[in-house]
């Protein structure tokens, strides 16, 4: 088994677990890449991917030795020292190489969340808390990302910080490299059966910007069990776990590490009906930081330039572009966070084929109110081809209280700007504590 992927993926979990919960041969590479092909995705660096899979393929299906095997279990990119934007055209970082994973070269290191602070010994303190507003998320980015240009990415984590309960570590007195997915134990207490916490670890630069390096959320109902939840014991004490994504990130000496708790993350997570407050215990909770030693093997990782076929002929017809726009009405107090990717249009030459495509996520939600959530998302599709002239556009309108979730939905088709087909409908789905 071959698994590639990138860390701006928002499926890159899997590979660690595959690497680790599988007993067949196996080998996987993790670089920089949304959800698409190493050897043409962004941000960069590219890789010569296709050779990497000939390599793998002529090994395993021809019996030809290529030197597949001779690689590290996993190639992984570390990512370096980046502020952070919106999208980027290329991450800073390099290479890395490990014989196994979970690696055993890993150093747990175990940070107690204390009074404001994250320190290597326990310090027992007043108990604290936090009741994020239902906006608090904006600013982490979006669920599946596109990369190029498209500006997904999660911005600076302050305004974020300043609506969770933050725990920061002294300064760096040395470069921190982290890999693998760090491991959360706290104690809490919360006023709601049906709370969702969320977990950012954030490089804090000298100047106060906040970078998040990774996060983990946690519907607190599947606290015990995801096949049996059960409501939160809205009063009493309880135990919790939660492991944050897979990343791997060198921190710069005189830097901070930060790692802010809250209960929404919208809009990737659909916010719980209330806005609960969430309580714990100074020196109570803990994080295990997977601490990643020097490894000389780094400097042998290696990779082909990328390659790729000639692309067909097209001619641009209208550009693309993106765009996220985050809007506050002061007086209604409703944030809108709309998404808007407009693909363009394109004619493939030697077909004399028009294509183009449109889609937009819109978002709405009052600060105070998470049941006045909603989503607007809007598809269109068209293509021109001789007599073909056909277009295709989809609205879906996602809202909830707090048993149900509403879902309407409509789908028109035209053909050469006619009305031929339409259909819709509207569903109400139980939450069952989602």
């Amino acid at each position: 088994m071959l698994a590639v992927c990138g860390w701006e993926d928002s499926y890159s979990n899997f590979v660690g677990r595959l690497l680790e919960g599988l007993s067949c041969p196996r080998q996987a590479i993790m670089g920089v890449w949304t959800h698409t092909y190493p050897c043409r995705g962004t941000p960069g660096p590219n890789i010569g991917y296709i050779q990497e899979a000939i390599r793998w393929w002529k090994y395993w299906l021809a019996g030809e030795d290529t030197g597949i095997m001779d690689e590290p279990m996993y190639r992984i990119w570390i990512t370096g020292e980046e502020r952070p934007r919106p999208w980027y055209a290329e991450h800073a970082g390099g290479w890395a190489a490990e014989s196994a994973w979970p690696p055993p070269r890993i150093q747990p290191t175990t940070l107690y969340l204390n009074d404001a602070k994250l320190a290597g010994e326990p310090d027992s303190g007043p108990a604290i808390g936090v009741r994020s507003p239902a906006t608090a998320g904006t600013d982490c980015g979006r669920w599946g990302g596109y990369g190029g240009i498209c500006p997904d990415m999660p911005i600076d984590q302050r305004r974020e910080d300043g609506q969770g309960l933050c725990f920061d570590s002294d300064v760096l007195d040395g470069d921190l490299v982290l890999m693998g997915g760090p491991e959360l134990f706290l104690v809490v207490t919360v006023d709601q059966p049906h709370v969702t916490l969320t977990a950012r670890l954030c490089d804090v630069y000298p100047d106060g910007t906040s970078a998040m390096m990774t996060y983990g959320l946690l519907n607190l109902s599947h606290r015990d069990s995801h096949d049996d939840p059960s409501p939160c014991p809205v009063g009493e004490p309880f135990r919790i776990r939660l492991k944050l994504n897979d990343f791997a990130r060198r921190i710069p000496a005189g830097h901070r590490l930060r790692l802010a708790l809250a209960t929404q993350h919208w809009p990737i997570v659909w916010p719980q009906p209330g806005l609960p407050m969430l309580r714990l215990k100074s020196g109570e909770g803990k994080v295990i930081l997977p601490v990643r030693p020097a490894n000389p093997a780094d400097a042998k990782v290696r990779f082909e330039q990328e390659e790729i076929a000639p692309p067909v002929p097209t001619t641009e017809l209208a550009p693309s572009r993106d765009k996220r726009t985050v809007t506050d009405d002061v007086g209604s107090g409703i944030r809108t966070i709309d998404l808007e990717s407009d693909h363009g249009r394109t004619r493939i030459d030697d077909r004399n084929t028009e294509v183009g495509s449109w889609n937009r996520d819109v978002f709405r939600i009052h600060p105070d109110d998470p049941t006045t959530a909603e989503l607007v998302t809007e598809c269109r599709l068209s293509m021109r081809s001789g007599d073909a002239d056909v277009d295709s556009y989809s609205r879906t309108v996602l809202t909830a209280d707090a048993g149900h979730f509403y879902l309407t939905w409509n789908l028109e088709v035209r053909e050469g700007g006619r009305l031929i087909e339409t259909k819709g409908a509207t569903r109400h789905i139980r939450r069952d504590f989602a």
